[in-house]
């Protein structure tokens, strides 16, 4: 699967690419990995590995609508990545669908834009956006 996320929440990002492949088991469940890149408005990054789960509330109809919750790492900074959401699923074969889903992201960064009386100071920040994904 491949997507593109707009996200809203600490700032804006826009066009967050996400590459995910796995597998669907009895056409109602999608187990696998992903990764995405994430720039937000102060140009922080964040690259969080996941494992995916989504579970489809329907089978083998025109609109599927689906649960999906991705739990991982983030790689860049290191810490905890999150992204729970609802969304449909439209299958156009049996191997390609367009899909769309509205969620919660959240992702550990670091945060060098506080200023102490003794210079920038660094600490671990929790980004967190909520996300409307489009993809295929």
């Amino acid at each position: 699967m491949n997507d593109v996320d707009f996200a809203f929440g600490d700032g804006l990002v826009i066009g967050s690419p996400t590459l995910m492949v796995g597998s669907t088991l009895k056409d109602r469940v999608f187990i696998g990995i992903g990764s995405s890149l994430i720039i937000d408005y102060d140009n922080d990054i964040a690259i969080p590995i996941y494992a995916n789960s989504r579970v489809y509330f329907t089978k083998n109809t025109a609109v599927r609508p689906y649960f999906s919750l991705s739990i991982g790492g983030e790689v860049y900074n290191g810490g905890f990545y999150i992204n729970p959401s609802i969304g449909i699923d439209i299958p156009i074969s049996n191997k390609l669908g367009i899909y769309t889903s509205v969620g919660y992201e959240g992702a550990t960064n670091w945060c060098y834009h506080d200023w102490y009386d003794d210079g920038y100071d660094s600490h671990p920040v929790f980004l967190n956006y909520v996300n409307i994904k489009l993809g295929i």
